[in-house]
This record gives structure tokens, C-alpha cells and sequence, in this order.
């Protein structure tokens, strides 16, 4: 499986741990320091399109854990 899938999954994985009170605000957090919208937000979550490392280490660091492969 292809690294860009696996991480997409990861994300998607990991979004399904967060306490359902606490996903708008994660999400918000997310875009806020990605620099992103909730397009791809969603983009990403979907598989659409690859996560870049920038992003994928402030995710962890908002997760507060290892999630991605690099």
C-alpha cells in the first residue's frame, strides 16, 4: 500500500479516537495551524490527496502522538 494512502488512513484513524464533543474543536485546530481549509481537510481524511510532512508533524504534535509514517 502506498505511503500517501496509509497516512490518509492514519489521520482518518486516529480523528475516529477523538471524544465526539471534541472533533469541531480538533478540526479547527488542524486547519488553524495547517493553514488549511476544511476542503482539504476533508480532501485529506478522504485520500484524496497526500498529507505533507509539515502537516503531518504538527497533526502529531496536536495529537500528542506518533500517527504518521514518513
Amino acid at each position: 500500500m502506498e505511503k500517501v494512502t496509509i497516512n490518509n488512513e492514519r489521520l482518518l484513524a486516529w480523528m475516529s479516537t477523538v471524544p465526539v464533543g471534541h472533533i469541531a474543536e480538533v478540526r479547527e485546530r488542524i486547519m488553524r495551524d495547517c493553514g488549511i481549509s476544511r476542503f482539504v481537510l476533508s480532501n485529506w481524511m478522504a485520500g484524496r490527496t497526500r498529507i505533507p510532512l509539515l502537516a503531518m508533524r504538527q497533526i502529531e504534535e496536536i495529537a500528542g502522538q506518533r500517527i504518521f509514517e514518513y
